[in-house]
């Protein structure tokens, strides 16, 4: 797994490291102790991040591999454009239009509250919806049933987001 080879004579199980002082066990052990310092490393970062500290999470931090982000501004303009393309086959002008008017709404929202262009979909709680519907009421002076249909609007885009997680 460390692409390392030591011969078995010269292991230590005990101590889980290479025996003796020879050029080749320091070498190995000193590789040794870099990857337990990376894989603590990672650790403190998962706990910072409160993310839980598992055997996936831990792989790929140590490999570099994050998991793909679904970025909400980037899927919900997609389904925008899908939306455009399938105009007077499977959708009306005026429901593009509200979606319209619904990615602007939150583009505004994450730069009023959150001071961000886009933001990860696993970021969003009940907190950003609850924050969410309060700006369009106070921000945008938008009607309860306006307020209704633009959370409508919203809630498809995360219902699209939800599978890809």
């Amino acid at each position: 797994m460390l692409q390392r080879y030591i011969h078995p004579d010269k292991w230590s199980a005990e101590g889980n490291r290479a025996k003796g002082t020879t050029p080749e066990a320091k070498t190995i052990n000193a590789y040794l102790d870099t990857i337990k310092n990376s894989v603590y490393e990672h650790q403190q970062q998962l706990i910072r991040a409160n993310k839980p500290v598992n055997s996936e999470n831990m792989r790929n931090k140590i490999l570099g591999v994050e998991k793909r982000k679904y970025i909400l501004i980037t899927i919900f303009q997609q389904h925008n454009d899908e939306m455009e393309a399938l105009i007077g086959k499977e959708y009306a002008w005026g429901t593009l239009a509200r979606f319209k008017t619904a990615i602007r709404h939150m583009k505004d929202y994450l730069a009023w509250k959150y001071k961000v262009s886009d933001i990860d979909i696993r970021d969003i709680d009940h907190a950003f919806l609850t924050g969410y519907e309060f700006y369009l009421k106070s921000q945008c002076h938008c009607a309860h049933n306006t307020v209704v249909k633009q959370m409508r609007e919203f809630g498809k885009i995360i219902r699209i987001c939800l599978p890809r997680d």
